[in-house]
């Protein structure tokens, strides 16, 4: 089984994995439909959700995208309204100000 590492730059909150456990059994076993998220399932270090500003897998081509500051606030805004609406159960997850967060995924 070979490792794939994607890059990503987000706009959201990282959370740690081992504070929300029961959250992660909820996501996998009933299949919640979260719109971007990333759990390290791997080495069960983090959970990285909120809004995905940019990507590049390794096997294609870095593409260049541009990110306008001032639609920030709305995008948070947005993902933390529709967050809680959708997933009630588990609001305090996105009580938090959103920060730009850059990293390496691999699964």
């Amino acid at each position: 089984m070979s490792t794939k590492a994607i890059s990503y730059v987000f706009y959201g909150i990282k959370l740690n994995y081992e504070d929300h456990i029961e959250f992660i059994r909820d996501y996998y076993e009933n299949d919640l439909e979260i719109p971007n998220i990333i759990i390290d399932g791997m080495n069960g270090e983090y959970i990285v959700i909120g809004n995905i500003l940019w990507n590049c897998d390794v096997y294609l081509k870095t593409s260049f995208s541009e990110i306008n500051l001032n639609d920030l606030q709305n995008l948070e805004d947005v993902y933390k309204n529709n967050f809680k609406l959708k997933f009630p159960k588990y609001s305090e997850m996105v009580n938090q100000d959103f920060k730009i967060i850059c990293f390496i995924h691999f699964s």
